[in-house]
């Protein structure tokens, strides 16, 4: 059997795998793809011959990602130039450009390809007030980048919050080892977001549903609303921010007890030293403990 992968939405890409050295019979004027079928050795998103699905794509197949350190997997992917340009890009919309709205790329990794989708359809998320853009997420994703434009907070915001949780929720087990949540902001800054200890997360979003199938807009509204309440608690306001400000203030949100008090989520920043977390000393000032080289 010739099998090939099915090229992502709005992405070029993919290439053919070979049987066992048996010649590939002639495709079939009319592939008979009426009846779907079930594969019998999963793999991501693959063809028959005819070009007809073989069936949903099944993880077990994928090889396991590794455990590894959250700088592990932030310095592996900056290490990949093609995830690293996207990053870059985004970076350049907003700092160079100046891109009034947003742009998100989503990252699916399938075997040891990546796919990136990108997308800056506007979204309205129900708030007045804000900017969002619509991408399509698949289960097999490791990471969503997207960034901020001029006037808007040059960090994760609330609505970055639910849309995080939302996303680590939906992809498989096995991508949550991996899975990050990036943004890139208009002053220069970049951050990723890594899940800790996601109980607390859970506990405050309990009955919305949020990363499941059944989830509508009117529930993510709702979380959305709890986590602009907890921004506006810690001090959120209407003024300009800049890089202090904003990681003040995004820390202060970090150790709030109904998102687990610095324990449900960790904060990165990439720099030219490279990555480190974020931590707010006893002064309220905030410092970074860089990545091991």
């Amino acid at each position: 059997m010739i099998i090939t992968p099915i090229d992502p939405p709005n992405n070029g890409g993919g290439s053919s795998g070979g049987g066992s050295g048996e010649p590939a019979p002639p495709p079939a004027t009319t592939p008979p793809c009426t009846t779907p079928s079930v594969p019998t050795n999963p793999q991501p998103g693959f063809t028959d011959e005819n070009g007809c699905p073989i069936g949903e794509p099944s993880l077990p197949n994928f090889p396991p990602d590794e455990e590894k350190t959250s700088c592990d997997i932030l310095k592996e992917n900056s290490a990949n130039p093609i995830f690293q340009g996207k990053l870059d890009s985004l970076k350049n919309r907003t700092a160079v450009h100046k891109d009034k709205h947003e742009t998100v790329v989503n990252v699916k990794k399938a075997g040891p390809k990546l796919y990136y989708n990108v997308s800056n359809k506007p979204t309205d998320i129900g708030i007045a007030n804000t900017t969002a853009a619509e991408g399509e997420v698949s289960k097999y994703d490791i990471a969503s980048i997207h960034n901020h434009p001029k006037e808007h907070l040059p960090i994760f915001s609330f609505g970055d919050i639910v849309g995080f949780y939302s996303n680590y929720k939906y992809v498989t087990d096995q991508r949550k080892l991996v899975y990050t949540y990036y943004v890139t902001n208009e002053n220069g800054t970049t951050y990723a977001l890594r899940m800790n200890d996601v109980s607390a997360l859970d506990a405050l979003f309990a009955g919305l549903n949020l990363g499941e199938a059944e989830s509508n807009s009117e529930e993510m509204k709702q979380g959305r609303n709890k986590m602009k309440e907890i921004f506006d608690d810690n001090g959120e306001d209407k003024y300009l921010y800049d890089q202090i400000r904003a990681e003040k203030l995004f820390m202060k949100v970090m150790n709030d007890p109904r998102i687990g008090g610095s324990n449900a989520m960790h904060i990165y920043r990439k720099d030219d030293d490279g990555w480190g977390k974020l931590k707010m000393d006893a002064n309220g000032n905030v410092t970074k403990d860089n990545c091991p080289l």
